[in-house]
């Protein structure tokens, strides 16, 4: 339903032309640059923070036991840097963060709608 004969999603599309574009209309650049990098932070967070899914017997990489300690100090470091982030800009970061709820209520919204038909 939302998506076009060669498969595109064209709702998705325009609703994220439509936020890039109140985006950039709206805010200063210091303003954008501290909003991209909080999502970049916090989806670089969302991304290391899988590896502590994979079980042992499945990595071919690492092998060793304490393969752990290197996506633990980026955790560390990356949450450090969304929390403060968070505490001296909350604007940009709450702007981040409904961006992320909108693109979810979005995401099951159409998965809804998938179901149906």
């Amino acid at each position: 339903m939302n998506k076009s004969k060669n498969g595109i999603p064209y709702l998705a599309l325009w609703v994220q032309s439509f936020i890039a574009i109140s985006i950039i209309l709206t805010g200063e650049f210091e303003q954008i640059f501290i909003y991209a990098s909080f999502l970049l932070q916090l989806f670089g967070i969302l991304a290391v923070a899988t590896v502590f899914t994979i079980p042992s017997h499945k990595r071919y990489i690492f092998k060793s036991n304490y393969f752990w300690i290197f996506p633990s100090v980026f955790l560390a470091f990356g949450l450090y840097i969304c929390y403060f982030t968070f505490i001296i800009h909350p604007i940009e970061s709450i702007i981040g963060l409904s961006t992320i709820l909108i693109g979810l209520i979005l995401y099951f919204f159409d998965t809804k709608l998938l179901n149906q038909t």
